[in-house]
């Protein structure tokens, strides 16, 4: 490990890419294959999408899962990863995107709120799919691969998703479809 680290020569300085973008509590932004915007997960359990442009003004809602969402503290919305098809003409799952999510019954947000004594959670990975024609995924489309039970994970503070990463949720699907 260097004792010092090096330090890029130059006038370097953090500008906002997207200025008139608005987002509420994002957590994770990736691209989609064949596809030129980019989607944002926010906490509460909302995906947005907007153009890959620093002009860009508008976002249009992907998908909505906030009322199903424990979106507060470590838990949330907090991965997303599109099939590899996505997007591809006449591939069976060219709607298909998958999302890691904490799920609740009866989601709590914001500071200040009063806890269930025990709030439990569940962790879920799930499949969504976009019909053909459509720019939002339906939220009644999905598919729960894993549903794991956490207990009292809402108020966890050191708490990291286990399944958050696009390589962990790409992994896991894969593993899922080969059995």
């Amino acid at each position: 490990m260097p004792t010092q680290f090096p330090v890029a020569e130059g006038a370097w300085r953090a500008v906002p890419a997207f200025p008139q973008i608005r987002l509420q509590n994002a957590v994770f932004l990736t691209g989609a294959p064949r596809n030129e915007r980019l989607f944002v997960c926010e906490r509460e359990g909302r995906i947005v999408a907007f153009d890959n442009d620093p002009a860009a003004s508008t976002t249009e809602t992907f998908l909505d899962i906030r009322t199903r969402c424990q979106g507060w503290d470590d838990c949330g919305l907090l991965g997303l990863a599109f099939h590899p098809d996505f997007g591809k003409a006449d591939a069976p799952q060219r709607g298909d995107f998958f999302v890691s999510y904490q799920f609740s019954d009866n989601p709590t947000s914001g500071p200040g709120r009063v806890f269930p004594p025990h709030p439990v959670t569940r962790h879920r990975l799930s499949r969504f799919t976009v019909r053909d024609g459509a720019t939002a995924a339906d939220p009644d489309s999905e598919v729960i691969l894993i549903d794991q039970i956490e207990q009292d994970r809402a108020r966890s503070e050191e708490h990291t998703s286990e399944l958050q990463s696009p390589y962990v949720i790409s992994y896991a699907v894969f593993c899922l479809k080969k059995k």
